[in-house]
């Protein structure tokens, strides 16, 4: 039965093509039936097409260096990272990103620089200029930063 309160229009052909399929019931009742909604089919759950291979990353270099600071020198080291130290990075050959982690109540840090190649992490190093950003930062630590080379095994 239709709702009372729902609004139902039609145009002239749906009304004729309404009225002529309840031919064969009489009255409203008829008219009503054929106005009625179809019933709701009964939902059919889509195929979830098979996992596409993972697709294989072209390598990936990190170099994680370990640092270990002055609990009062924290607040002034990232405006120093950002203004001394990034910009050089982003104009190097094969960079890609890097993540600079800071434990406050220990003064313990790590800073991962990634990199295309191996060849272009260790340009940083040969050119000096990786010891020139670790310098910027030598009031900060407490003891001298630890450097660590790896291969990125798995990036998401």
């Amino acid at each position: 039965m239709l709702d009372p309160n729902s609004s139902l229009k039609l145009d002239r052909r749906e009304f004729l093509r309404i009225i002529g399929a309840g031919a064969a019931l009489t009255g409203v009742g008829a008219i009503l039936q054929a106005c009625a909604p179809a019933p709701t089919p009964t939902a059919v759950p889509t195929p979830v097409p098979p996992t596409a291979a993972p697709t294989v990353t072209p390598p990936m270099y990190a170099r994680v260096t370990v640092t270990m600071s002055k609990l009062d020198k924290f607040d002034e080291g990232g405006p120093l990272w950002r203004e001394r130290v990034l910009p050089n990075l982003l104009k190097a050959e094969g960079f890609r990103g890097v993540l600079v982690l800071n434990d406050r109540k220990t003064g313990k840090g790590y800073t991962i620089t990634l990199w295309t190649t191996e060849a272009a992490m260790k340009a940083l190093e040969t050119s000096g200029a990786y010891t020139q950003a670790v310098s910027v930062f030598k009031d900060f630590f407490t003891a001298p930063p630890t450097m660590e080379l790896y291969e990125v095994f798995l990036q998401a």
